[in-house]
């Protein structure tokens, strides 16, 4: 049953006639089926309800869950690495490893990936306001996001402690 009139359908049908399936974003969340006030509505859990939201609030492709990052120490700071990859982990990313980057001279935070890996870099750097990114060169690495923690980050993560 409807209650839409049959112009109301020609309407409707006229508005999604150029519409394209192939170009449609799904996702599948595991949740829980509720019955609430007589309607039926599939629940999330709680996390994938702030990654749904983020999701269309902020336009990310890809779930922080399926992305393997690691996090580089590259501005010297003692484990400054540590903690941002601690905080990546709340996000939900799947974070390997932290470690020290080749050098401790990296002025603004790198986000590295692959070509093919860039849709999930920009998921990455949703987490990381003022980073960049970049493609990654040589050959392909064992995670798909390289995080390098630049001086800013150290900097805006040393201000943050001073206020607490």
């Amino acid at each position: 049953d409807t209650d839409l009139a049959w112009r109301e359908w020609g309407t409707l049908k006229e508005q999604f006639s150029a519409f394209s399936f192939s170009e449609m974003n799904t996702i599948t969340l595991p949740g829980v089926e509720e019955t609430r006030e007589g309607f039926l509505y599939w629940v999330p859990g709680d996390r994938l309800q702030a990654d749904l939201a983020r999701l269309i609030d902020e336009g990310y492709e890809v779930l922080p869950e399926s992305i393997t990052v690691e996090v580089l120490n590259g501005c010297g700071v003692s484990g400054v690495a540590a903690s941002l990859a601690e905080l990546l982990a709340a996000e939900g990313f799947n974070v390997v490893r932290s470690g020290n980057a080749d050098h401790f001279d990296y002025a603004r935070t790198e986000v590295l990936a692959s070509s093919k890996a860039l849709a999930k870099a920009r998921t990455v750097l949703l987490s990381l306001p003022g980073a960049v990114v970049r493609q990654r060169p040589g050959p392909e690495a064992d995670v798909d996001v390289t995080v390098i923690v630049g001086k800013d980050f150290a900097d805006k993560n040393a201000e943050n402690n001073d206020g607490d």
